[in-house]
């Protein structure tokens, strides 16, 4: 169930706000959002509680629910959810069961409250709490220029008098290295190629085996790209279904079987958490790839997200903004072994690693690596400076 949870909050968080009534787009997919919103929240999950009760609250998804919804919300406050003590005191003043609240001049106690609330999440130091801060005020309605000078008025006054402890002192920049999968982290080819011939030959249609260089070729692309270059002899929705076919086949395939992994993956992973980074995994791949990788290195204890093509069909530079905008990183650096990693790098306003053993050259001086071990040296001189 837990890894199933990560597999849901990794898809979910990219589809869904509930707050901006961003949803799914499919019956099916609210559905599931639903049911995992449910079990994470008997697991005491303080986000899918608030999500819940918002959606009770607000009729969204659900049908409107006041007794639940608050039942939700007041759960998550208990837990120390950072915004649902503020969304609760909001919801009760705008339906008269609370005192109003005073929009146009947020008292000094506000203040405190809000810091309270935010410091018990922000591991970021003060940039992170700022950024926290802006979230919770334009939640409340408060204008934008008025709430950013207001907000970076009192942060720095009270850096000034010691309030804060200052970031060098007490807290450290959120740092991610996020990987890219083929030729970086395995080669997988060879196994997609068995898996790939297997579906096309149990959707009826003759073609010639894929090799490893064809595979290796159009790794790194989204999928799409690849069903147009590797299955020319279709169009349309009949390649899409053949594309599906083969995602599905090869996912199973290397749930079981694994793939080949790049030597000492586990034990670089394992030191560069140790050393305070945060590790996450980006591709172009299609929905339940990364997972079937986890799941057959267990490896779900050492990456904290993931996002790829297959879940919102974002390109990987719009992903890789994602997912650091989602993990509020404030630094973060890809991994990757061709020149369309590095594209989407510059894309997303993220450094740069070249997986030199991978599967291809960039056009451009960067740091690299000759082996995944190097990390532990190369890291700290591009995140550390």
């Amino acid at each position: 169930m837990e890894k199933d949870l990560r597999r849901f909050f990794s898809k979910y968080t990219s589809m869904t706000n509930i707050k901006t009534n961003q949803l799914p787009k499919y019956e099916q997919d609210i559905e599931e959002m639903l049911k995992y919103f449910a079990e994470a929240a008997k697991l005491g999950q303080t986000e899918a509680l608030f999500n819940l009760g918002v959606c009770y609250l607000e009729g969204k998804c659900t049908g409107e629910n006041t007794t639940l919804g608050l039942q939700f919300i007041q759960e998550a406050v208990d837990k120390g959810h950072p915004r649902a003590a503020l969304y609760l005191e909001e919801y009760k003043a705008k339906e008269g069961l609370g005192p109003q609240i005073d929009r146009e001049a947020p008292k000094e106690e506000t203040f405190e409250r809000i810091l309270t609330e935010v410091r018990r999440e922000a591991d970021g130091g003060p940039i992170y709490v700022t950024g926290l801060f802006n979230d919770i005020f334009l939640e409340q309605g408060y204008q934008w220029v008025k709430m950013q000078d207001l907000v970076w008025r009192w942060i720095t006054g009270r850096l000034r008098i010691g309030y804060l402890i200052s970031m060098e002192e007490k807290y450290t920049m959120k740092k991610g290295i996020i990987f890219d999968m083929d030729g970086t982290l395995w080669d997988s080819s060879k196994q997609v190629c068995e898996a790939w011939d297997v579906a096309v030959e149990k959707c009826g249609y003759s073609r010639a085996p894929i090799t490893i260089e064809e595979m290796q070729g159009v790794m790194g692309k989204t999928m799409d790209l690849i069903a147009e270059i590797l299955f020319p002899f279709v169009q349309g929705k009949e390649q899409d279904k053949l594309l599906e076919a083969c995602c599905k086949e090869e996912n199973d395939y290397l749930r079981e079987h694994g793939g080949v992994l790049y030597p000492y993956i586990r034990k670089t992973m394992e030191a560069l958490k140790s050393a305070g980074y945060h590790l996450y995994i980006v591709s172009n791949c299609q929905a339940g790839y990364i997972e079937a990788f986890l799941d057959y290195y267990q490896m779900w204890d050492l990456v904290e997200d993931i996002e790829c093509y297959g879940n919102n069909y974002k390109q990987k530079g719009d992903n890789i903004a994602l997912l650091s905008e989602r993990n509020s990183l404030e630094d973060a650096v890809y991994v990757g072994d061709i020149q369309g990693d590095y594209d989407a790098s510059m894309k997303a306003g993220v450094k740069f690693i070249h997986a030199a053993y991978g599967f291809g050259t960039i056009h451009t001086v960067v740091p690299k690596i000759m082996v995944f071990s190097d990390l532990i040296e190369v890291v700290p001189t591009v995140l550390d400076k």
